[in-house]
């Protein structure tokens, strides 16, 4: 299946992966890129200012965060073919480092990747329907935004 239909990215292709493997049995996943801004306004004239309303802003700390929800499987060899739920909620127990990616892993298309801690994790068991579970996991040190090849 192509990553995009004339030229829209489909969201079915991104996926956030751990450790070089892709959440398995995922719906759904997201990804925020935040950098911290700090105002250095002050009483006197800024030279660019154009109104007495403008501001001036340093940038700060970078963070990013990301978001992975899928299905609980218990199939023999489901969780570690595609980083299921179990090898999941290893990593976090433990408190290991995990290296994520955010892609469609088709060539050309943008990846963002880094390191990072497995911060969240939940699940949920309604009545009538399959269990899900999700997780969140937290950037540390360098992002990099490069291409898949």
């Amino acid at each position: 299946m192509p990553a995009t239909t004339d030229g829209y990215v489909l969201g079915h292709n991104l996926r956030v992966w751990v450790d070089t493997v892709a959440v398995g049995n995922a719906t759904s996943c997201s990804f925020k890129y935040d950098v911290d801004t700090k105002e250095l306004s002050d009483k006197d004239v800024d030279a660019g200012a154009t109104s007495p309303s403008a501001v001036a802003l340093t940038l700060g700390k970078k963070r990013v965060s990301l978001t992975s929800s899928g299905f609980v499987v218990e199939k023999n060899g489901a969780t570690t073919k595609t980083g299921g739920y179990k090898d999941l909620l290893g990593k976090m127990h433990a408190g290991t480092k995990i290296a994520w990616m955010y892609t469609t892993d088709a060539a050309g298309d943008v990846s963002i990747s880094g390191d990072g801690y497995i911060t969240s994790f939940g699940s949920n068991g309604d009545d009538g329907s399959e269990a899900t579970y999700n997780i969140e996991i937290k950037s540390t040190g360098t992002i990099t935004v490069g291409v898949a090849s």
